[in-house]
Formats: structure tokens, C-alpha cells, sequence
């Protein structure tokens, strides 16, 4: 059937993509474990952006080099300016701990500024 094969297929390009998303993730972990909430939740974003590149890419250049750059990209744009992660259809999730963190303080700044005006 056609829909084996395609997770046939994503499952070997898994594979082989599997170390290297695990050297990126813990590079990424040891430098900058104090802003991610778990290393599961780094890989398993990690692994939803490797489905994502093999899913957009086209068939032009090298399949390897797109899917590196692509995973390595998006999850340092989703730890340094707190990018969502791409096709999520409304359900923003992110490894990221500050995130969650900024919003609180900003609405406790809002809530004490409010508070002290005269």
C-alpha cells in the first residue's frame, strides 16, 4: 500500500538521520540546558522537525545537507527568539522554559503597574 510505504520510508530516514539528531540535541543541551525545559522535550522536537524538512524537501540538491541545516535552524530560532515550531496547527508547543516564564512576568508587571497608579 501506498501509505506503508511512505512510513516505511520516513521510518529508514529516521534512522539514518537518528545520530545525528541526537549529537545535535546534545550539543544544544549542553550549552544551553538552563533554557530547555527537558532533554526528551529537545529531542522530540528535534524529531518533529526532521518529519517536517523530509516532508518539504524536494527532491533538489542533497536530501542531507537540507534536513541538517533545516532541524539545526529552526531549533535555535525556536530557542533564541522563541519561534513556534512549524506546521503546528494552533497547538504551539516548545522546549523552550522561558517562554512561559516572560508572559507571566508581563502580565504581573501589567497587573503592578495597574495597581499603583494614582
Amino acid at each position: 500500500m501506498e501509505g506503508e510505504s511512505g512510513v516505511k520510508t520516513t521510518f529508514s530516514n529516521w534512522e539514518k538521520y537518528e545520530p545525528y539528531l541526537r549529537g545535535l540535541c546534545k550539543v544544544v543541551y549542553e550549552r544551553y540546558g538552563w533554557n530547555i525545559e527537558s532533554y526528551e522535550d529537545l529531542y522530540q522536537t528535534a524529531c518533529y522537525l526532521l518529519l517536517i524538512a523530509l516532508d518539504d524537501f524536494d527532491g533538489r540538491g542533497d536530501e542531507a545537507g537540507y534536513v541538517k541545516q533545516y532541524v539545526r535552524r529552526k531549533l535555535f530560532n525556536m530557542l533564541k527568539d522563541g519561534e513556534n515550531a512549524p506546521k503546528h496547527n494552533d497547538h504551539p508547543f516548545s522546549f523552550v522554559k522561558q517562554r512561559h516564564q516572560k508572559v507571566q512576568f508581563v502580565l504581573c508587571e501589567e497587573e503592578f503597574l495597574e495597581a499603583w497608579q494614582v
